[in-house]
């Protein structure tokens, strides 16, 4: 336990840094958005008004123009994009805890129906054996999951991952009923009623 808290703590940390680093890869984003529409702007104009020998002044002047207006920035200064589609460490980690919780949760209210008994050669405090339902086999786990969820990311997170497992049982109830309520196919193939 206390290797994942460093190791959550480290993630924690480079997580605020890369907020940094995200804020200056959006400036840097928006200096090239801006740079672009105003070199298309420019150039649009520039070739309805000028032939193709003014052209090339035009555009060396457009240049000109930008990079007194916008700093230049080297390419070692650049921040490293990381693509929009990509999570971070730290939101995977959310994303795995919290499929995993609405998985056993779902798991535990389908297959809590079916109840099991394991026999002791022993007798305990009266009792030969256990029986319990199989949904007790998952859902101590949304348990431990939410414990970890509510550590790490704090308890507007679990929150939100409890109204999530909220919705999808409740989702699994309806379909499951309707499939229920579908008419019988019979045939064959499709085994007794």
């Amino acid at each position: 336990m206390a290797v994942l808290t460093s190791a959550f703590s480290k993630s924690v940390y480079r997580k605020s840094n890369s907020f940094i680093a995200t804020r200056k890869e959006t400036e840097h984003s928006r200096r090239l958005f801006e740079l672009k529409q105003l070199e298309s702007t420019t150039l649009s104009n520039a070739d309805v008004v000028a032939h193709s020998s003014k052209q090339k002044s035009s555009k060396s002047t457009l240049q000109t123009i930008i990079s007194l207006l916008i700093p230049q920035v080297s390419k070692a200064e650049r921040p490293k994009t990381v693509p929009p589609h990509r999570l971070s460490i730290h939101q995977l980690i959310y994303v795995i805890l919290t499929s995993t919780f609405v998985t056993c949760l779902i798991i535990a209210d389908v297959i809590g129906v079916k109840i099991f008994e394991f026999k002791f050669p022993f007798t305990i405090l009266g009792h030969n054996s256990v029986e319990h339902t199989c949904g007790m086999i998952t859902f101590p786990i949304t348990f431990l999951l939410g414990d970890i969820i509510n550590e790490y990311y704090g308890p507007k997170a679990t929150r939100q991952t409890v109204y999530i497992g909220l919705v999808m049982s409740i989702l699994v109830f309806f379909v499951m009923n309707i499939a229920q309520a579908l008419p019988y196919l019979d045939k064959p193939f499709n085994g007794k009623q």
